[in-house]
């Protein structure tokens, strides 16, 4: 799967249009980056934090507010977390992974009314891509002068990445 709108006929993805006004996302209890676009033009970044103490508490607090900031979104695109297996996997021993999971389904169920969700897994954008050269491939794409003026930081940083991935850029 791969394009902005992989579910639709040929026809139409062969146009590359792209929507109006979408979000992709990296979804994380300690920070949830974003990244909103318009047209294939990246508009803003952010990373969204909870303090509440509870990690569920955390979940249903980033959904609320991720929400707030793309609600106009026509498609979001939420990077989806996946068990690749191995008893070195730390993320499934401590119950990351599943957490993960389940503050995806927060945020659909909040973008679900009015918004198509399509969960992107990890391996079909980067694989097993470190992080660092993710970043460097967005800057070569963007430049390193926007990406700095747009405050890519952590977690953006992949929601960036993922948007890029939609539109055949990364």
């Amino acid at each position: 799967m791969s394009g902005l709108f992989p579910f639709l006929s040929p026809t139409v993805t062969r146009r590359r249009v792209a929507p109006r006004h979408w979000m992709t996302v990296d979804p994380g209890l300690q920070g949830t980056g974003y990244a909103v676009w318009r047209f294939y033009e990246l508009k803003e970044t952010g990373v969204i934090t909870s303090k509440a103490k509870e990690w569920w508490e955390r979940a249903y607090s980033i959904a609320g507010t991720l929400y707030l900031r793309g609600s106009f979104s026509e498609i979001v695109y939420v990077e989806h977390m996946e068990y690749f297996g191995g008893s070195k996997n730390l993320a499934w021993k401590t119950g990351d992974l599943q957490r993960t999971t389940y503050l995806e389904g927060c945020i659909a169920g909040r973008f679900n009314e009015a918004n198509i969700v399509v969960p992107i897994p990890v391996r079909e954008w980067k694989g097993q891509l470190p992080k660092a050269v993710v970043i460097r491939r967005i800057q070569k794409e963007l430049g390193k002068e926007v990406c700095e003026d747009l405050g890519i930081v952590t977690h953006a940083w992949d929601a960036v990445g993922i948007g890029l991935w939609a539109q055949n850029r990364l």
